[in-house]
């Protein structure tokens, strides 16, 4: 991926190490920086990605989980993942809508967030795998966030010099592609330390309740100033 070569022409890239495609992937980082010179944008990206990473934690940990607890194989848990796929495209599709104009952008993401602590309790406390299909079918609503975010970043980097919409999501894009590359061994290592201390084998789950759960002070806290379209 880092090294697919560059789509546009070289007049309208600004480095020309960038231009012959060999270093493409560099173009691609540096919104980064110009995101965060921006206050607003500043104190949401960290609430964007520790919300990213989270879901991939879980889901790089889900499987190990149901087999420790409930014996479950590759085979025997591929359902309860369909279940979770419909679910998700049933709110992508149907629900996103509906509920972004009753809450707004902000609203929308703070639901996300309550919706993924209560999922993932929830999932620490399963106890049989039968429950695990009910789990499976309203996991989408933790994920009504990524949306949200994107149009919140859209949003916000209107009020960022020399930044667009486009460039801002693709910033976004990029360092959300790294945690999702660096939080599931994170997310690994605490549920291998957790069965190998015979402590919780839910902690994981705990500890991504936990981080949403401060993701939503955070935003809460936060004025309507800083989300001036998406209310």
């Amino acid at each position: 991926i880092c090294f697919v070569p560059e789509s546009r022409p070289p007049a309208s890239l600004r480095s020309s190490l960038c231009a012959n495609g060999r270093l493409a992937f560099l173009s691609r980082w540096q919104g980064v920086s110009k995101l965060c010179s921006d206050k607003s944008l500043r104190i949401f990206l960290p609430l964007a990605f520790v919300a990213a990473g989270k879901g991939a934690g879980i889901n790089a940990i889900a499987l190990f989980f149901c087999k420790a607890k409930f014996g479950l194989t590759k085979e025997t848990f591929a359902p309860y993942v369909s279940v979770g796929t419909v679910s998700n495209a049933i709110v992508q599709l149907i629900l996103i809508h509906p509920l972004s104009r009753m809450m707004g952008l902000r609203g929308l993401f703070a639901f996300s967030l309550v919706a993924g602590s209560v999922n993932c309790i929830l999932y620490a406390l399963v106890p049989s795998p039968g429950w695990l299909y009910l789990l499976a079918g309203l996991s989408g609503l933790a994920n009504v966030g990524v949306p949200a975010i994107q149009a919140l970043m859209s949003n916000l980097s209107e009020s960022v010099p020399g930044m667009t919409p486009g460039v801002a999501l693709g910033a976004l894009q990029a360092v959300q592609s790294l945690i999702m590359i660096l939080i599931p061994p994170v997310f690994q290592a605490i549920f291998a330390i957790a069965a190998r201390e015979h402590v919780l084998l839910s902690l994981p789950f705990l500890v991504a309740a936990a981080g949403n759960l401060i993701c939503l002070v955070v935003l809460l806290c936060l004025p309507k100033s800083y989300f001036p379209h998406s209310e």
